[in-house]
């Protein structure tokens, strides 16, 4: 055995008895101060590196403290039994990340953090409106963009004019009432439905907000489009200038988005049918567009990477909504922090 085999050994033993005297003596913030320490458990329970997790709390701790509801918080490394503080921002900021990737039920996030269920959901609600007004949400990417007043400062945030839209589905438990609404034919289960648009970097610009699942994309889009403030319009206007339009790639979803916006640049695969086979040439133009459109599916990728997004929800419809732009922003602070061209949208935030 070598040297650094035996250095491992003896690391993973005595990170095992830390573990161990944890779960015999619990307290509020000790179990899940030695999983925010392990990069590899802060990675495996909240898709988080050191760096990005890093990032995220320092906010959160400015943010926090402009709240009425900061006192709930205790200092970090301190504990005052009998008050209301009964955990770290840290601590509380790694467990709402957790629920957002892992799914986690709330009374398993309870007993990591030695408290009740009430506490841990007052804890949660406040990090959620925290969270909301830190991350770089699809909602503010698209308010920054209907702020700005030149076609090439929005192609700074989209390269290109390039613009990629979809619609995705999250499962939900069958609703009591109005069952029919939210079943998709599609799906073959109960559904929430929502549009995502991103650009060729997947960077999030708008979120739609989720509707029921027998909804189709085209009524999505048509009910909630993106809210580009005057883009949008030039989207919608027919007299657009060639130099200011916006190439728009979409799927067979979206037959007659070109009646909606007719002041862009439609790519959007040509459908066959069985009297009308597509050419060799049409073929090969279907598969270009693919090419390009895959984009929108890799970003849709990122998302279901949370399990909150992926698993069956069980919250409600306005809940979907917010665990959406927080996942969302997730995954656009992600893009930012590796891409230094939208450096600069974390200052507008």
């Amino acid at each position: 055995m070598s040297a650094s085999e035996r250095k491992l050994i003896s690391r993973l033993k005595k990170e095992n008895m830390q573990l161990r005297e944890q779960v015999a003596n619990p307290s509020s913030d000790a179990r899940i101060s030695l999983l925010v320490d392990h990069n590899d458990h802060l990675y495996s329970h909240t898709c988080c590196t050191r760096s990005k997790f890093n990032f995220i709390l320092e906010r959160f701790i400015v943010e926090s403290k402009k709240h009425a509801d900061a006192p709930i918080f205790s200092e970090d490394d301190y504990e005052d039994p009998g008050n209301r503080c009964k955990c770290s921002r840290r601590s509380i900021l790694f467990l709402a990340l957790t629920k957002l990737y892992r799914n986690t039920e709330q009374v398993l996030l309870a007993g990591m953090a030695n408290v009740d269920q009430s506490t841990i959901s007052r804890y949660l609600v406040f990090s959620t409106r925290i969270l909301l007004e830190i991350l770089p949400t699809p909602e503010k990417i698209s308010d920054i963009i209907s702020e700005t007043k030149s076609i090439k400062s929005v192609k700074k945030i989209i390269p290109n004019g390039e613009t990629y839209i979809d619609g995705t589905y999250a499962k939900v438990q069958r609703p009591t009432e109005n069952q029919e609404a939210f079943y998709s034919g599609k799906r073959k289960t109960h559904t929430y439905n929502t549009t995502i648009t991103s650009n060729k970097d997947h960077l999030i610009l708008d979120a739609s907000p989720a509707v029921e699942g027998r909804t189709v994309d085209i009524t999505m889009l048509r009910d909630n489009p993106p809210d580009f403030g005057k883009w949008t319009e030039s989207m919608m206007n027919p007299n657009t200038p060639k130099d200011d339009m916006f190439d728009v790639y979409v799927d067979l979803g979206y037959l007659g988005i070109e009646k909606l916006y007719p002041g862009v640049r439609l790519h959007r695969p040509i459908k066959s049918s069985k009297l009308r086979p597509l050419t060799m040439t049409q073929k090969e133009k279907n598969r270009q567009t693919s090419k390009k459109r895959i984009k929108i599916e890799h970003v849709i990728c990122r998302i279901k990477h949370y399990s909150r997004i992926s698993d069956v929800y069980n919250g409600l419809l306005y809940e979907f909504d917010e665990d959406m732009q927080m996942v969302c922003g997730l995954v656009n602070l992600h893009i930012i922090l590796e891409n230094k061209r939208y450096r600069n949208l974390l200052a507008k935030i």
